[in-house]
């Protein structure tokens, strides 16, 4: 799998850069959903972004799998994460990375459920769509980097 980080700040897409740059098959774009997803597959989008787009009802603690039929630009793959409980007011930096971490694995996981027979799939992770966007960029980026580690084994 190869994986696109995007943002609409060129800022926090820089920090991702800058931590996850040992990373092989790992692209940087700047835009929207549209503008950075084009060429890809599948976006993880925050559960009430993409069922109010793409249908469904969320189901807590399960990642759902949509398809794109609004020919809207995204990807015609739509990983909508799995809705949390008992969210924080104010997560810690440990506990933001570990939820980063696991939305990721969760959405990864969900997609090869789906499609395993898939060889090659360009998965769109927009900072702001996936709701991953915090004031310090380098958060979530640890959070992303230890899910491909892993995920690489």
């Amino acid at each position: 799998m190869e994986y696109v980080i995007a943002g609409s700040s060129e800022a926090d897409v820089a920090r991702f850069r800058e931590i996850l740059r040992d990373v092989p098959g790992v692209e940087f774009r700047v835009g929207s959903v549209p503008e950075t997803g084009a060429d890809c597959d599948a976006v993880i989008l925050n559960p009430a972004l993409a069922h109010e787009r793409y249908g469904g009802t969320p189901r807590i603690g399960e990642v759902q799998v949509l398809i794109n039929r609004n020919e809207d630009g995204a990807p015609e793959i739509i990983l909508a994460a799995a809705p949390v409980t008992g969210a924080m007011a104010a997560p810690d930096d440990a506990q933001t990375e570990e939820f980063v971490y696991r939305l990721l694995d969760s959405c990864v996981t969900a997609f090869w459920e789906h499609f395993p027979d898939r060889t090659h799939t360009r998965l769109l992770v927009h900072l702001e769509g996936a709701a991953i966007d915090r004031p310090d960029a380098a958060v979530p980026a640890r959070g992303v980097l230890r899910s491909l580690q892993e995920a690489r084994g």
